[in-house]
């Protein structure tokens, strides 16, 4: 056998995997249209040019059988019998085969005859090396690797299901949930391998497995490379570039480095063919294939499945990216554009939520729409005195109004998918394939919304009967609501019509892992040999067993060895076991010297033995679900440990809990958990057994202490929880059956763990909303109307012409007199000249006009007397009647030219949101104390604790809302002494420092802490 064959074409050697026939080179010269051909043309060498497996087509097909070549089916193949060939890979064919000693069904990767060779031998143990390094539930497991009559072979997991590509090609493209659901289990394979710097490679529909219960696995790590420094990571990096062109990226076609975003390229086309049955670039050979990947855009998935939501479309368009940049950065970021299309339902968003969020809209869009008409009549008309003081037709008010309030929920809702409303409170609008619903079906649903709240209750339907707009208001409210029901998601009128639904934005919170060090390659000369494994170390011993830390040297993993004097063999049950909850059997044997099993040692630590401080809510949930399927699982087919205790707990480095066969090692045993050496039950588990050990490993891991069965009979769960975990906790162990108590645990899982500081300051962002607007729109006031009628006259003079009209309307009244006579025409010729200007402007004409205050009503008809008196004084009689009144002039008190400076324009921005405050201030202490916290509170979905878990009591709900508006006590207790603004402005202060401990602090506030209670999820 030729190891080395030479191309007939140039005479260089090929690679020992490239196409039969010809070199790379020449093969790309045969299709002079594309670049790679210009660079094969050019010489650049083979190694930056693609190459894909001879027995695979450049969309991923098998091609051909060579299986005759391997071991022949219903025979024997060293210690497995050959139940029939399954595919056949890039290296080898792959069999499905019965290992006689145990029973169990593996599948069998055995080396292809023509690629025998030391290279493909050292990359195929590398491939069994880089697979069974990635242990996770959404990845192919590897069992063993040895030599079966010369021939390398890798024992793998079998997936009975068939494959994703088969799917498609039996059923067509798949439901778009199924598709989404499938792709989001292939990201977290693929990202268990990122995480240990595995780059798979070759991601496509024929290497995602999937097992009988719909679980897909990530498998043939055949084209993996590693980014530690391994030595054997190099294997692939001279002479040609392994994969298949349709699903390889462009950076990979171009032999460029690599990152995990190679891989997630390959997701794209994936995703695109499941949800199409076809990739993005197809082609008559290869080098045509090769040229669209480098050059051309890919068509848009929706163009072949118009059902497909956009959303969903530019999800897979942006993972199709040229540059991987422009692609998704992390797996995290792919999952979160991917889960609102996955099949797990949103939760309709209740009534009450969407009462509170549309309470602040209408807050925030009621400022907005003032502001605007405050800040779109220019200054000039208001100092001209041009502006008609006449309100606005009641025409105008209705349509400016509705046009303001479609645009303000019409663009967010259609690009975003929530107002600002929606936003505070965790809501978000969507159409039927769970996308953001677009400007469309937004403006739609905006106009019918706004059409009751903006036109029916406006003045110009009523006319002079304004009361019954306090009625229409609601009347149209409760119509518009009429169609809500829980059946349909409480979907209103508008909702129904533009096809959209209001949900509760879903908690995105991943698994939380355990810390874990990456492992090092331990020394093991002189070590001892159990069958294929040397022993590193005694973990555990008693009188009947020990179990020790083994390593495998052709996978380079360790192995946790159980051994005992005389021990019992495991059934078939427990070696085929591949649940993700339970450790896997690698190998065995049973004599009449002894007993040995060898097991995968996962990472991580006993559950015993992390109980040495309260643990959280987070991950105590993913706990109890991973047990809670264990023990239900394993009831139904009779495989439960010979004892389920604490001390059999194992938690992984990756967050998931396992229940072992023996103690744990490291496992200290606590008060209630029975020694290892007493693991026998004299009674059947029972669904009541599984609840009852449930809970106390909930309780246990809550309180960060081991608790006896006992202790947690005595009373509820003691913890800081979401209501609804403490609910469900409470009613252990009382659910009928495993299967019920799984209904109410799942959905915990994809429900927030606790109030995150984004939550919590939507919280604080919704009180100050009110006082933040209001003083927005009083500033506006203030600067836009006022400032400009009080820059009219200097201040000083403004006050001076009034005590001139008081001291005329005087002389009047006390009557003429020679003394008089000349210091009353000199009054009304300042006068005439200093209220012209002034009654010019049509904005503080009518401010006197209709003063109602009669005093200065009385200056308005003396100023326009005088005026009609004196239309025009003289330069001459101006000057002569100012000093002739010098003297009364000098006599006018000053004005406090400090109010309209800039200490008084602060003090009144403070002054204004303080008194508002108040407003705010006093209904908070109230609401504190009948809802429980406060209306807004339970809209946003949160509820107050004790440190027990137990409700906060209202004396501590009041506490908390006294400390929260504490600054306003204490400004009106500074100001008497301080005076108002430099108090005001502690009260400012005070409350910004309140803002800033509780964005500072991860779990709670300061007022909180004052009154002891804690923010959970309602």
């Amino acid at each position: 056998m030729n190891a080395n064959p030479i191309c007939p074409s140039c005479g260089s050697p090929l690679p020992p995997d490239a196409p039969a026939g010809l070199c790379p080179v020449c093969l790309l010269k045969t299709d002079p249209s594309t670049k790679l051909a210009a660079k094969a043309r050019s010489g650049e060498p083979a190694s930056t040019i693609m190459v894909y497996p001879v027995t695979q087509s450049a969309t991923g097909e098998t091609q051909g059988d060579s299986a005759s070549a391997g071991p022949k089916a219903q025979t024997q193949f060293g210690g497995y019998r050959i139940v029939r060939p399954l595919g056949q890979g890039g290296m080898g064919a792959v069999y499905e085969a019965e290992e006689i000693a145990s029973g169990r069904r593996v599948a069998l990767k055995v080396l292809s005859h023509s690629l025998d060779s030391a290279t493909t031998r050292q990359r195929f143990l590398r491939e069994g090396r880089l697979a069974a390094s990635v242990n996770h539930p959404n990845s192919v497991y590897i069992f063993g690797t040895e030599e079966i009559e010369g021939q390398p072979v890798i024992t793998m997991e079998l997936a009975t299901g068939g494959t994703l590509q088969d799917r498609v090609k039996q059923s067509g493209p798949l439901a778009i949930p199924d598709a989404v659901d499938a792709i989001l289990q292939v990201i977290a394979g693929l990202e268990a391998a990122a995480r240990i710097g595995v780059l798979h490679r070759d991601v496509k529909p024929s290497n995602c497995f999937v097992e009988e219960d719909g679980t897909i696995k990530v498998g043939d790590f055949g084209l993996s490379i590693s980014t530690l420094a391994r030595p054997e990571s190099n294997l692939t990096a001279t002479g040609a570039f392994l994969g298949t062109p349709a699903y390889s990226s462009p950076e990979q076609l171009r032999g460029d480095e690599l990152d995990v975003r190679s891989d997630i390229y390959a997701v794209g086309v994936t995703l695109y063919y499941l949800c199409t049955g076809k990739t993005p670039f197809t082609g008559e050979n290869v080098v045509q294939i090769l040229a669209q990947v480098l050059e051309r855009t890919p068509e848009s998935p929706s163009k072949l499945r118009p059902e497909l939501p956009k959303e969903l479309s530019n999800v897979v368009l942006r993972c199709l990216a040229k540059l991987p940049a422009q692609r998704f950065r992390t797996y995290q970021d792919l999952r979160e554009g991917l889960a609102p299309f996955a099949s797990t339902t949103d939760t309709p968003a209740p009534l009450n939520s969407r009462f509170c969020a549309g309470a602040l809209d209408l807050c925030v869009v009621c400022t907005v729409e003032i502001l605007l008409l405050l800040l779109l009549l220019p200054k000039a008309l208001i100092v001209s005195g041009t502006i008609d003081p006449k309100p606005p037709h009641p025409w105008f008010e209705a349509i400016y109004s509705y046009i303001l309030t479609v645009l303000y929920y019409g663009v967010p809702e259609g690009l975003w998918g929530a107002s600002l409303g929606k936003a505070v409170c965790n809501l978000r609008v969507l159409d039927r394939s769970r996308s953001v619903p677009g400007l469309g079906r937004a403006f739609l649903r905006a106009a019918l919304f706004a059409a009751g709240f903006d036109l029916a209750g406006n003045d110009v339907f009523f006319g002079s009967h304004q009361n019954l707009e306090l009625f229409a208001i609601p009347v149209f409210a409760l119509g518009l609501f009429a169609t809500a029901r829980k059946a349909n998601g409480w979907a209103a009128l508008h909702d129904l019509a533009s096809k959209t639904r209001v949900v509760r934005t879903r908690a995105r919170e991943a698994r939380p892992a355990n810390q874990k060090t990456e492992p090092t390659a331990p020394q093991i000369e002189g070590s001892a040999q159990i069958g294929p494994y040397y022993v590193l170390s005694r973990l555990d011993e008693s009188a009947r067993y020990e179990l020790l830390l083994g390593y495998d040297t052709r996978l380079l993993r360790k192995v946790w060895i159980y051994r005992e004097s005389a021990g019992t063999p495991l059934g078939i049950h427990r070696h085929a076991l591949r649940r993700p909850t339970r450790l896997r059997w690698l190998n065995g044997q049973h004599t009449a010297e002894g007993s040995w099993d060898a097991y995968e040692a996962p990472s991580g630590e006993a559950l015993l033995h992390s109980l040495h401080t309260p643990r959280p809510w987070d991950g105590v949930r993913y706990w109890l679900h991973d047990l809670a399927q264990e023990m239900g699982a394993a009831i139904k087919d009779s495989s439960l440990p010979p004892a389920v205790e604490m001390n059999r707990v194992w938690l992984t480095g990756d967050g998931r809990a396992k229940l072992l066969e023996f103690p744990a090692p490291g496992a200290v045993c606590a008060k209630g958990v029975p020694p290892p050496d007493e693991d026998s039950r004299s009674a059947p588990f029972s669904s009541d057994d599984a609840q009852l050990f449930l809970k106390q490993i909930a309780a246990s891991a809550l309180a960060g202490r081991a608790l006896s069965v006992a202790e947690i009979r005595q009373g509820p769960v003691a913890g800081v929880l979401p209501l609804p975990a403490r609910n469900f906790l409470s009613r252990l162990p009382h659910f009928p059956d495993l299967d019920r108590m799984m209904d109410q645990l799942t959905p915990l899982l994809h429900q927030a763990a606790a109030i995150s500081r984004t939550r919590r300051l939507a919280l604080m962002a919704a009180c100050c909303l009110p006082a933040t607007l209001f003083m927005g729109m009083a500033m506006c006031f203030l600067w836009v109307y006022m400032q400009p009628a009080l820059n009219l006259i200097p201040s000083q003079e403004m006050v001076s012409l009034y005590y001139c009209v008081d001291r005329l309307e005087t002389l009047e009244k006390a009557g003429q007199t020679d003394a008089t006579q000349s210091e009353r025409e000199a009054l009304e010729i300042y006068i005439a000249a200093r209220s012209k200007k002034m009654l010019s402007n049509e904005f503080v004409r009518k401010a006197l006009e209709t003063s109602k205050e009669s005093k200065l009503r009385s200056y308005y008809q003396t100023m326009n007397q005088v005026q009609a008196k004196h239309p025009a004084p003289s330069v001459q009689e101006i000057a002569g009647a100012t000093a002739r009144l010098k003297p009364f002039l000098d006599a006018c008190p000053a004005y406090p030219a400090e109010l309209m400076g800039w200490k008084f324009r602060i003090g009144l921005l403070i002054k204004l949101p303080y008194w508002f405050a108040c407003l705010v201030a006093v209904p908070s202490v109230i609401a504190a104390l009948v809802f429980r916290g406060g209306l807004l509170v339970r809209a946003l979905g949160i509820a107050f604790v004790a440190r027990d878990g137990a409700p906060a009591s209202r004396w501590r709900l009041l506490t908390r809302i006294l400390v929260t508006w504490s600054p306003l006590l204490v400004d009106v207790a500074l100001t008497p002494v301080l005076g108002p603004i430099k108090a005001e402005s502690i009260m400012c202060a005070l409350f910004a420092l309140g803002i800033a401990w509780s964005l500072l602090d991860p779990q709670r506030s300061l007022p909180d802490r004052v009154a002891g209670t804690w923010p959970v999820p309602r």
